[in-house]
This record gives structure tokens, sequence and C-alpha cells, in this order.
């Protein structure tokens, strides 16, 4: 067997996964073959890259996959690496399960029992953890966390690092037959003042607060107990206030799917936004709750 680049599969929370890092140096983990109680929910996941403009025009690196412009590919550590600027060849890992971290947690009073795999990378100066929940509920929480230090030669000047993550939502296994749709809450008016929107283009979409925006990818032809399309929700928890500078960005996905490419979270800078972009039949990320 390979050090990289084999599919491991992880059960648990009626969910039943296959994770993998492609290779020792890339894009970090990526999980396929998602199934939620016997029903396809996602093909791919995956956090494969970030874009790290600093303040000034120069540089912006492009870090983890296909790295660019100085920019660091994701390379696994072992997870028991210290949480720190990791220099001893002896931490970083020999295999892929030396990064891989798979638990499952039980239910409780207030909480559905999770599936959650996780991994440790070094990139430059930082680290990156990334982390998939499966819950028993159906959601699926993706979501990056990362730490390290500032620039060397820069230490004073603010950046900010989008995250981009890459799901690709396959409703009971039914593509090409779903739809990518978008929600807005344009008024109270009953009918027509909730809205969901075909998107049948690539293109850039920016979430909008004031409209309770969100998107969903729909299956055409599968349905539930109740007679209704098959869904996935992507849900991009967001508020008003400004966010921390950079610990961890997260997502959930649930009931609805097709592609989206969400990119979110600046750290090391007070100008914190999130953004997403449709990339048709490719990366998405969402939150789960699969009916029937």
């Amino acid at each position: 067997m390979a050090a990289f680049g084999n599919f491991h599969n992880a059960t648990g929370a009626g969910w039943s996964v296959y994770w993998k890092i492609p290779v020792a140096s890339g894009g970090g983990l990526e999980l396929w073959g998602a199934d939620f109680r016997g029903h396809r929910v996602m093909w791919r996941g995956s956090q494969p890259f970030a874009l790290v403009p600093y303040h000034g025009g120069s540089p912006t690196y492009k870090d983890g996959f296909d790295a660019k412009c100085g920019g660091a590919a994701f390379t696994a550590l072992k997870h028991t690496a210290p949480n720190d600027w990791v220099t001893d060849p002896a931490q970083f890992a020999a295999v892929d399960t030396d990064a891989v971290v798979v638990r499952n947690e039980p239910a409780d009073d207030f909480d559905p029992a999770r599936l959650i795999v996780s991994a440790k990378f070094q990139c430059g100066w930082y680290q990156y953890v990334h982390s998939w929940e499966f819950d028993s509920d159906g959601v699926i929480t993706p979501r990056v966390s990362m730490g390290g230090h500032l620039h060397p030669s820069k230490p004073d000047v603010a950046h900010v690092h989008h995250m981009y993550f890459r799901v690709d939502l396959d409703i009971d296994g039914q593509f090409p037959h779903d739809v990518f749709e978008q929600f807005d809450h344009n008024s109270f008016a009953q009918p027509g003042g909730d809205k969901w929107t075909v998107i049948g283009a690539q293109g850039k979409l920016l979430h909008d607060i004031d409209k309770a925006r969100k998107w969903r990818v729909r299956s055409s032809v599968a349905k539930n107990d109740a007679g209704e399309f098959k869904s996935y929700e992507v849900d991009i928890p967001l508020s008003r206030r400004r966010l921390p500078a950079g610990r961890e960005c997260r997502l959930r996905l649930h009931g609805q799917g097709t592609g989206v490419e969400l990119r979110r979270r600046p750290a090391s800078s007070g100008n914190h936004r999130r953004r997403s972009r449709f990339l048709g039949r490719g990366p998405a990320s969402s939150r789960a709750a699969l009916q029937g």
C-alpha cells in the first residue's frame, strides 16, 4: 500500500464515508462517497487551497493545491505534532494515517451523535486542521482551523486568508439529475415573498444577510416519503458582527446539493468577508438533512 493516496473507510452516526490524503504535500484532506443511512449524499469534499493577499498589493500567496506566487502546499503532519511552526522532520507524517484522527462522539441530551474526520497540515509558518463532522441528523459541517506565526519579514503588514471549500453533493447518486438553486427572502408577501431561483450558469454569488440568502442542490427525480424532491442546502453561518481573526472557518450542509465553491475567513486582519462562487458540477459546501 502506498504511503499516501489510499481510500480509508470511516463509519458512525449513520454515515459511511471514505477519506484520503492524495499526496504528502498538496491540497490536504479529501472526503469521498459519503452515504447517510444508505443514501448517497456527497461525492467529494475538500478545502484544497487558500488565497492570502497582503495589504499593499503584494504578496498574494496561493497555498495548498497547486501552490502559486510563493505559496506553500499543505504538508501532512503527525496529528500529535506540536501546535507550532514545525521544523523537526520527525513530526511530518510518513503515511497518511499519521495525520488523521477519526472519532465517534455519542449523542447526548443536546447534540446528535457525530462522526468526525480531522487531519493536521503545515503550510509555511502556519498550521491548518481540516475537519469534517457528519451528524446523526444528516448535517455535514466542514471546517478549517488555523494558527501560526506572522510573515517573518512582514510582521506588521495585515493580510487575510480566503479559505476555499469544495463540495460535490450527489443526491441519491442521481447525477446529472440535480439542480442548483438560490433562496431569497424578498418580502413578507404571501405568496411570493420567498423565492428559490435556478442558477444555470457559473458565476460569483454573494451572501446577503438581509435576504437570508442560501443555496441548495435539489434532485429533479429522487423524492422523499412526503413526495418532495430531495435536496441539500448550503448554509453559511454568518453574523453582522466582525469575526475574530483567523481561528476557525466552517460551513454547514443540510438537505440539498450540486456544486459550489465557497471561500471564507481572513486571518490576521480586521476585515472579514465571505463570498461564494457557483462552479456548476464540481465543488460545493452545505449542511445536511436528507429526507426519505
